[in-house]
């Protein structure tokens, strides 16, 4: 398993509390974009930071400070955003069965028409 920068972190840390950049930094007092710096790599996160990420947000001081820790939440992203991705697949599914069942409504409708026509034509 890959090591994940602290940037890394805080930003698997976020999308795993659902927050966009701008709500995290409202929840830790600084602005949009230090949490963006920080989540590039850009800045070094301040221990304040983290403090409060314990604190207000319950990130684990044990998961953000021991590399490879089995408790981090990278899998529990990858397992939300793969739920999303089958939830958006079985939409189109429905969707286009949804689509094939007019389609096939139509279908019934136009052998039927052919049906009567050729029953005309026959008599």
């Amino acid at each position: 398993m890959k090591t994940l920068s602290d940037g890394e972190k805080l930003k698997a840390f976020r999308k795993y509390k659902e927050l966009s950049q701008s709500e995290l930094a409202q929840k830790v007092d600084k602005k949009t974009a230090a949490i963006s710096k920080y989540e590039s790599g850009e800045t070094e996160i301040p221990l304040s930071v983290i403090r409060l990420l314990n604190s207000r947000l319950n990130m684990s001081f044990e998961w953000f400070f021991k590399p490879n820790y089995k408790g981090g939440m990278e899998a529990v992203v990858e397992k939300r955003d793969l739920v999303k991705d089958i939830g958006a697949i079985l939409a189109d599914y429905k969707l286009l069965e949804g689509v094939v069942e007019k389609q096939n409504l139509k279908i019934s409708r136009l052998e039927a028409t052919v049906k009567v026509i050729l029953s005309k034509i026959e008599a």
